[in-house]
């Protein structure tokens, strides 16, 4: 009975050691993070997710968009001609005139939609770089958050090490 007893008494002593290591331990993980090491977890990250990759590639394509349709001003206007040696008049192949012959043409609505497809590109360029920097924090915010996680799984790791060393001792101590 008195075993029992004692028994009872050390299992109480270890829960409400363990209840007060544990809060001590919540109170030490911020002493064990690391500010430079996470922010080399994130930079490690931005280096090699290809999704990143992806992303500046998405940014690349709009600027090249852009240049593309700022180019868009010289597509109204096109220039042709038409070289005739020959002054000889055949039916089968009738030319009135010879030598050279230039045309010029000039479209008005290509040229009144260039300035919409520039601003066009500059806010897909923009959609992009926001979509960019969205990913960037949330990569940052994602590797943050799994460093800490790690820092808890080894607080309770070493929190369930030391009480098993504890009821070890107890158990021992219990036995002697």
């Amino acid at each position: 009975m008195s075993l029992k007893r004692g028994l009872i008494g050390a299992i109480f002593f270890i829960l409400i050691a363990n209840i007060s290591y544990s809060q001590e331990a919540r109170g030490s993980l911020l002493d064990e993070y690391n500010y430079v090491f996470a922010e080399k977890l994130v930079a490690v990250a931005k280096e090699n997710y290809p999704r990143i990759k992806n992303y500046q590639s998405r940014v690349r394509n709009t600027e090249l968009k852009i240049s593309n349709n700022k180019m868009g001003w010289l597509s109204p206007l096109s220039f042709s001609y038409v070289y005739s040696p020959t002054n000889t008049l055949s039916i089968s192949n009738p030319t009135f005139f010879s030598g050279y012959q230039i045309g010029f043409s000039f479209n008005l609505v290509s040229l009144a939609q260039t300035p919409s497809n520039v601003k066009m590109a500059r806010e897909e360029n923009k959609i992009a770089k926001y979509d960019f920097d969205e990913y960037l924090l949330t990569l940052k915010t994602d590797v943050i958050t799994r460093y800490v996680t790690y820092l808890r799984a080894d607080k309770t790791v070493k929190l369930f090490t030391q009480s098993y060393q504890d009821a070890q001792n107890v158990l021992s101590r219990i036995k002697y």
